[in-house]
């Protein structure tokens, strides 16, 4: 019974939102912001020869200056937030102003999982003994003795590509990025992630998440004139069949 209470608190969708280079305030979008917006959606939904989600690389660190700093390197990904709608607007203004809502069983599927957010503060014990830990590994390396070396890094690099700093590193007391809720999607070379399409390691970004219909459940438009604009396009309006999703805007959200 329980279980089942809690599953009443949580959505069936986790959101990804993009769009950051082109508006992030959808209060004053021009019609060139709309316009743009539009074809963000046909590439992700029609792009030739695969559509999808970039997997992109992000290059953050979980850092305690003068202590420590674990960097994510060049590792590709696919970011997504599990927050209530009705306070996507402060969202929008960090990511941008279109939102895919996608099914938590298809991130789930495809190796996805929530970040565990870390205080990146002197006293984040997480943070420091997984230093602590990939130091100890880096030692086994210059003399390229033990094999183990290589399997050993990657497994705890792994474990760090889940975690996420709750504020930057100007103010590690601010706790800015708590109410984000973020889950991710990994390229995991060793994992045959279903929805996963390598597009080859010089491509940048090198890794698409595909998907379809059946899995898109919400669709979240800067404003009501995007909205109309992309479901006026054909191809967009096409892409669904019969499988539309809610379609909703920010300022509606603010009400949800």
């Amino acid at each position: 019974m329980l279980a089942k209470e809690i599953g009443t608190l949580r959505s069936d969708f986790l959101v990804h939102w993009t769009g950051k280079k082109i508006h992030r305030c959808f209060e004053t979008l021009s019609d060139e912001h709309c316009n743009q917006y539009v074809e963000r959606l046909r590439s992700i939904l029609l792009d030739k020869p695969t559509h999808g989600l970039w997997m992109k690389r992000n290059e953050d660190a979980i850092e305690v200056p003068g202590r420590y700093r674990i960097s994510y390197g060049d590792a590709p990904m696919t970011c997504f937030t599990e927050i209530k709608l009705s306070i996507t607007r402060k969202h929008t203004k960090r990511y941008g102003c279109l939102g895919l809502g996608l099914s938590r069983e298809f991130v789930l599927r495809n190796s996805g999982a929530p970040v565990h957010y870390v205080a990146g503060t002197e006293k984040d014990g997480i943070s420091w003994n997984l230093h602590f830990l990939m130091e100890k590994i880096k030692k086994l390396h210059p003399q390229g003795q033990d094999a183990n070396y290589e399997t050993l890094y990657n497994l705890v690099k792994l474990l760090i590509l889940f975690l996420k700093p709750m504020s930057n590193c100007k103010d590690p007391h601010d706790f800015e990025f708590l109410d984000e809720s973020e889950w991710r999607i990994l390229y995991l070379e060793h994992n045959n992630q279903e929805n996963l399409v390598f597009l080859g390691k010089d491509n940048d970004p090198p890794a698409k998440i595909t998907f379809g219909p059946d899995d898109l459940k919400v669709l979240i438009f800067p404003d009501p004139k995007t909205r109309e604009m992309a479901l006026n396009d054909d191809d967009i309006f096409g892409w669904f069949g019969r499988k539309f999703p809610v379609m909703t805007t920010i300022e509606e959200c603010l009400n949800f």
